[in-house]
């Protein structure tokens, strides 16, 4: 994942929480998200989101590193490339969350 941004807040009211100042351009690996290799992480996000019949079935050709044929195991290769996006992202990116000082919320 890339970003190119001051990573300043957007929003009134917010302050970072760190104090060590965000690079322009950003740039991270998430090793743990692979198709071929790291299969097993993605198997596990995916248990609760998967939607189709037959899942583990179809991922278990992906562990022998073979590329999908059939349209079921398109949508599943599909499936699991948009799930290793999306857990990407939300690893690359920041939190927003409500704290409360003593005079007010931060």
């Amino acid at each position: 994942m890339h970003s190119i941004a001051r990573g300043n807040p957007s929003k009134n009211g917010v302050t970072l929480s760190n104090s060590l100042p965000e690079p322009y351009i950003k740039r991270t690996v998430e090793g743990n998200l692979g198709l071929k290799y790291n299969i097993d992480t993605l198997k596990k996000l995916a248990e609760d989101k998967a939607d189709f019949p037959g899942f583990s079935q179809l991922v278990e050709k992906f562990y022998q590193g073979k590329l999908p044929e059939s349209e079921e195991e398109k949508a599943c290769h599909v499936f699991l490339s948009r799930l290793a996006v999306e857990t990407a992202m939300d690893q690359h990116t920041g939190r927003l969350e409500v704290v409360y000082g003593p005079m007010a919320k931060w």
